[in-house]
């Protein structure tokens, strides 16, 4: 027995290091099945989810769900150029953060955000990235509201409570005795409406700090009115009505939203759309207080 002990703990150090070396193989080999089975396991996880929010399309918005999926990857099988949904997708929410940041370099802890036309609801999602107490979106359309809540369902990147998405339109909204919002975005909505001037108001009288305006208006028109344009209602990206107004340049934004007392606007971008020449797209910002934008790059108007 004594010698069957003596030649066990007395290996050679040659045997001590296969010995060592072979548990190390079986270790590394362990590690990494369990990596394989994590890929496959994050590899089902995004497929199913895919499939899941596949359901709701057409997708108009990217949104980051998870760490591996944004809704972007469903614009792009809509048949959409894989390249532009790609700035798109990376662009949007850089560029409303970095605006943000702008406005807010402190954050917008306190806050409160409203979406006029929120679509799938991104931006309430992103503002509250930014510490916001609430961001509340609106859509008169349920197919975004229902995207929307999907998102908010599935997100497990960024908060998701503070978050209020519902279905209804501008009309609805004073009924709803809603306390005011310091931002309230009014965007891709302007153009859609029967009663522009009316819906714009009814958003602005809920505005306490920043109006966010986007539009699209018509490229070769004088500036200072609205045109008459017929809506197609069964299309889920237009208006509700049949009757819509599209603005001729900045210039009648500006005086419109003057009117309804914002006293510091910036006309902060303005281009043509390439695929339809006739069209251009442009935003204002625009503050209740004399001053408050000095910091913001943009024109004056």
């Amino acid at each position: 027995t004594a010698a069957s002990t003596t030649s066990c703990c007395c290996r050679s150090p040659s045997q001590r290091d296969l010995l060592v070396e072979s548990m190390g193989n079986l270790t590394d080999q362990s590690t990494g099945i369990d990596s394989a089975a994590t890929s496959l396991q994050t590899d089902q996880d995004h497929a199913a989810l895919h499939r899941q929010l596949m359901r709701f399309s057409p997708w108009r918005m990217s949104i980051q769900v998870t760490d591996q999926f944004n809704t972007g990857e469903l614009i792009e099988l809509a048949g959409k150029d894989p390249a532009q949904c790609k700035r798109s997708r990376d662009n949007a929410r850089v560029k409303f953060l970095t605006l943000i940041d702008s406005l807010y370099p402190d954050g917008l802890s306190g806050k409160r955000f409203m979406d006029c036309g929120c679509n799938a609801g991104g931006y309430c999602f992103w503002v509250r990235e930014r510490g916001a107490e609430i961001g509340y979106g609106f859509d008169a359309r349920e197919h975004w509201i229902k995207q929307a809540r999907v998102v908010k369902n599935k997100r497990t990147v960024g908060p998701k409570d503070r978050i209020q998405l519902e279905v209804c339109t501008l009309h609805d909204l004073p009924a709803k005795d809603l306390n005011p919002f310091d931002i309230v975005q009014f965007k891709g909505l302007f153009y859609h409406l029967a009663d522009p001037i009316s819906g714009l108001k009814i958003a602005a009288d809920l505005c306490r700090d920043v109006l966010i305006f986007q539009t699209a208006f018509l490229w070769d028109e004088i500036d200072g009115a609205l045109v008459q344009q017929i809506e197609e209602p069964d299309l889920l990206h237009g208006g509700l009505e049949n009757l819509a107004w599209f603005p001729t340049g900045p210039g009648v934004c500006t005086e419109l939203i003057r009117s309804l007392g914002f006293d510091d606007l910036k006309l902060t971008s303005m281009k043509q759309v390439r695929k339809r020449p006739e069209r251009g797209r442009l935003q204002i910002i625009a503050a209740r207080d004399r001053g408050r934008l000095k910091d913001l790059t943009g024109e004056a108007v």
